[in-house]
């Protein structure tokens, strides 16, 4: 509990309003080395897990696991550069929200409900030219208020074969791996053989490298925490 609190109070203490090239937290190969200042930028894939045990239950059937939720950093038609996901914090339909307003309701939500949340940042090794930046905000102003999957298509990844259909370019429904990984798709960020269908990604794709590959122009898997010391919080069974 005392772990927790210092993490909610360590994430409450970062700037609330973000401005360009300014650090926000620390990323860390390794919970034992020391974290360097992460530098959000667009582009950047955000990979969130925590401790609870219906998204276990869950995922262990989808033949998964951790992370349970994925997202990534765009810029929206007015410059700013926000979280874009579907079906997080809450949400029943796809949002762009101010990254230290998202960092902070994730973390002291799963606080309060002692779930140990934990993050994975898979930042950019280059930046976005300006052609792949104007693409990716086209495709998020798009796409902004669509709804998240429903819970019929959520139960779908309970069958011993699930039917995975291709997404649509009309697609009015997501699901939070699959909104990413069409964005990286449709931007001409990363390429994908025409055998594999975004509906079938799942978090735990986008943090390995598995079906879709994000080596090169991002980082390994980095663990984001809001100060540069230890990581006192790390849910069961999630990832080293």
């Amino acid at each position: 509990m005392i772990a927790g609190l210092l993490l909610a109070w360590s994430v409450a203490a970062l700037p609330p309003v973000l401005l360009p090239g300014q650090p926000f937290g620390f990323i860390r190969q390794q919970d034992t080395d020391r974290g360097i200042p992460w530098v959000p930028q667009e582009g950047d894939v955000l990979l969130m897990s925590s401790k609870n045990w219906s998204f276990s239950i869950m995922y262990g059937f989808a033949r998964s696991g951790h992370p349970y939720h994925s997202a990534m950093l765009v810029r929206r038609a007015t410059g700013e550069l926000m979280v874009f996901e579907v079906g997080g914090g809450g949400a029943s339909s796809v949002t762009a929200r101010p990254i230290p307003d998202r960092f902070l309701s994730y973390i002291e939500d799963y606080i309060i409900k002692k779930h140990e949340p934990i993050i994975w940042v898979r930042a950019r090794t280059r930046p976005l030219t300006p052609e792949q930046s104007a693409k990716l905000t086209r495709y998020v102003e798009e796409r902004i208020g669509r709804a998240f999957t429903s819970q019929s298509q959520l139960g779908g990844l309970l069958l011993p074969r699930p039917i995975h259909r291709a997404t649509r370019p009309d697609e009015r429904i997501y699901f939070c791996s699959q909104l990413v990984a069409e964005a990286l798709k449709q931007t001409g960020l990363v390429e994908m053989r025409e055998s594999v269908k975004t509906t079938s990604l799942f978090p735990r794709n986008l943090l390995f490298d598995r079906r879709i590959d994000l080596e090169g122009d991002w980082s390994i898997p980095l663990r984001w925490t809001p100060n540069s010391g230890t990581p006192t919080v790390r849910p069961l069974l999630s990832p080293r």
